[in-house]
């Protein structure tokens, strides 16, 4: 890492050194035990979806803004984090869900292909992996990488 900020435009911009990757290695590995825990309760408002919520919008607002309750809550969830009546999804949970708390079509993208992370481009087919779009590679179980990739 370095000890000044960079503009962020560079490819490796969003990528550690190895000795940084060690470094951070090291602490978590010897005190993450003691820093992270499983939440045990879903907490409706913090934007994920939880076990026993249908959606999670930001009900609380925007604190910088000062807007509360959110100004850009949709109609597809309840500030219980409920689906409305009539509503499948919630386009603040998901890519693949439109305005209207419908599914999208199938050919709409629901993930941008990414140099950077070597994904390419996924469409809202249904079919996903904890929430995240998957390539036809990756359903198929495919192995096979979408661009040359550093470990």
């Amino acid at each position: 890492m370095n000890t000044f900020s960079v503009s962020g435009y560079d490819e490796n911009n969003k990528r550690f050194s190895p000795c940084s990757l060690r470094s951070v290695k090291a602490v978590l590995q010897s005190k993450s035990d003691m820093c992270f825990e499983e939440e045990q309760i879903a907490f409706c408002g913090n934007k994920r979806v939880e076990i026993g919520e249908d959606c999670d919008e930001d009900i609380f607002g925007d604190e910088i803004e000062g807007t509360f309750p959110a100004k850009n809550h949709t109609t597809c969830c309840t500030n219980r984090c409920k689906f409305q009546p009539g509503a499948v999804c919630s386009p603040k949970n998901s890519p693949c869900c439109t305005k209207t708390c419908e599914f999208a079509v199938t050919s709409r993208i629901c993930r941008q292909h990414n140099t950077e992370s070597c994904r390419k481009e996924a469409y809202c087919t249904g079919e996903c992996r904890n929430g995240v779009c998957l390539t036809f590679c990756e359903k198929s179980g495919i192995d096979m990488r979408p661009c040359i990739c550093e470990n």
